[in-house]
């Protein structure tokens, strides 16, 4: 654990053991730093294989009190989140495909 301006800081590596997309093998190590929530909270997540990094993702956010007027806030700022959420990932998807990114099957030997 270390610390950075606003307190500890979480920090790990493991590896993979669950398949989530096709495109990422399952040779693959995590490794993460998550600081201790307060005011703010962030997630930082790369993947390596090979000792090369292959996936990188922070997230970060902002405390809000959980009151109707917020929820009714966050809606009205993102009514179509979810529909976003699942074109995104598939529309990355479908660009990898096409640049030719080798799809890596499920171990367990099903489809991806």
């Amino acid at each position: 654990m270390g610390h950075d301006g606003n307190g500890p800081v979480l920090r790990g590596e493991l590896a993979k053991e669950l398949h989530v997309s096709p495109f990422l093998g399952m040779d693959q190590r995590y490794t993460w730093n998550a600081a201790t929530p307060g005011e703010t909270a962030s997630v930082h997540i790369e993947n390596h294989e090979d000792g090369r990094r292959v996936f990188d993702a922070t997230l970060s956010l902002h405390r809000e009190p959980f009151t109707r007027d917020t929820l009714a806030r966050a809606t009205a700022r993102y009514p179509a989140a979810t529909v976003r959420m699942l074109a995104l990932i598939y529309a990355h998807a479908a660009v990898a495909w096409l640049r030719g990114i080798p799809i890596h099957p499920h171990p367990a030997g099903g489809t991806a």
